[in-house]
């Protein structure tokens, strides 16, 4: 159904139209009687028009002053003349200006039906093109949004370079730079009673997406940190945080913990939900940034030991305290993909694995590699 506005400064034509026009037939609701450009304007503003039947020849304002008047308000309506044949001239100007059609007064009821039928045919297949642009921006924005999701998520995951993603990032809006990094990966929920009911409700998705604008609200706040969010399993988001100058790294990371606390503080508030941070080493560039998710990931496993709801730091989990050993699986196996790959960065994260679960050992391991060294020597 399309809306109708008719703009007549003749009450007897008004009322006709009113009266003698079977609009629902062609498709069409007649929504009001405007006298004037004028009133016309004012019911503009407070109705949806898709068409308007409007006398070219009026007092206040004529119908080329009323239609382009409406094109400046942004209005996308499709604008009829009705008009005299002495009065043709300025319909034929209103037609290069953009109006749809003009009708000889009087009117004939015939011809209005006619135009109708068209007027209908066009609105219909421009409302079709309009779905059809909204839905291929959708696609476009949602595709982007994948891409830029999935350049993210390799990154992390040590299956990209950033060093080889510079025309990427910069395609798709990413703000990384060659500096300082850190990855925190904050849990939501953990099946609490609370996110178990946004799961059974299918509204988890929802919530993530709540919690990630959050993040980048709280962020705004942070004018010395950069922050880049990442869906990741279900119900954990990945961020990214870099300084936006080369601060000492005693400072990012006291500004990069201060922030983690405020949206920990600030999700459980507002949505009642048990909130479990873990916190990766910062690394001196994005080509590491798989390390510090590594470690961020590893920082999360230990709610099983030290319990969740809790923001876990893996430097908590560095020198000589007594802890219990936690394997890095997912470590091993990005280990296994350099070394098949002859990567360069093996070496380094088998240093920092090993680290990790002579830690986890109370350094035990380094004690026997330490005795197997000596036998061999």
């Amino acid at each position: 159904m399309f809306y109708v506005m008719v703009v007549v400064d003749d009450r007897m034509l008004g009322e006709w139209f009113q009266s003698h026009v079977k609009w629902n037939d062609y498709g069409f609701e007649l929504v009001c009687v405007a006298k004037d450009g004028i009133d016309a304007l004012q019911k503009l503003n407070q109705h949806e028009i898709d068409l308007i039947i409007s006398e070219i020849n009026m007092p206040k304002m004529n119908g080329i002053e009323l239609l382009n008047t409406v094109k400046e308000y942004g209005k996308d309506t499709m604008v009829v003349y009705l008009t005299k044949k002495e009065d043709f001239s300025y319909a034929k100007h209103g037609l290069l200006l953009g109006a749809y059609d003009y009708l000889e007064k009087p009117v004939s009821i015939e011809k209005l039906c006619n135009l109708l039928k068209n007027a209908y045919e066009a609105l219909k297949k421009k409302q079709l093109e309009k779905e059809k642009s909204k839905k291929l921006r959708e696609k476009l924005e949602l595709n982007l949004s994948i891409s830029r999701e999935k350049i993210l998520y390799d990154l992390l995951r040590g299956k990209e370079v950033f060093s080889k993603l510079g025309g990427l990032i910069s395609e798709y809006d990413i703000d990384i730079s060659d500096r300082m990094v850190l990855v925190g990966l904050i849990e939501v929920g953990n099946f609490d009673a609370t996110s178990k009911e946004w799961i059974k409700s299918g509204k988890l998705g929802e919530l993530i997406k709540k919690i990630r604008e959050v993040i980048h609200s709280i962020s705004k706040g942070y004018e010395n940190l950069i922050c880049n969010t990442i869906d990741m399993d279900i119900g954990i988001i990945g961020v990214i945080l870099q300084p936006v100058n080369e601060n000492k790294m005693k400072k990012f990371e006291d500004l990069s913990n201060d922030f983690f606390e405020v949206i920990s503080k600030e999700i459980k508030r507002n949505y009642n939900v048990r909130v479990t941070v873990g916190i990766g080493n910062i690394v001196s560039c994005p080509n590491d940034i798989s390390l510090s998710y590594m470690g961020a990931k590893s920082a999360l496993r230990h709610k099983y030991i030290l319990g969740g709801n809790k923001i876990i730091n893996i430097s908590q989990f560095s020198g000589n305290n007594s802890r219990s050993l936690l394997y890095p699986v997912e470590r091993e196996k990005i280990l296994a993909e350099y070394i098949m790959a002859g990567d360069d960065r093996a070496l380094k994260l088998a240093e920092n694995t090993f680290d990790d679960i002579a830690a986890g050992g109370q350094d035990n391991l380094k004690r026997i590699a330490f005795c197997h060294r000596s036998i061999d020597i």
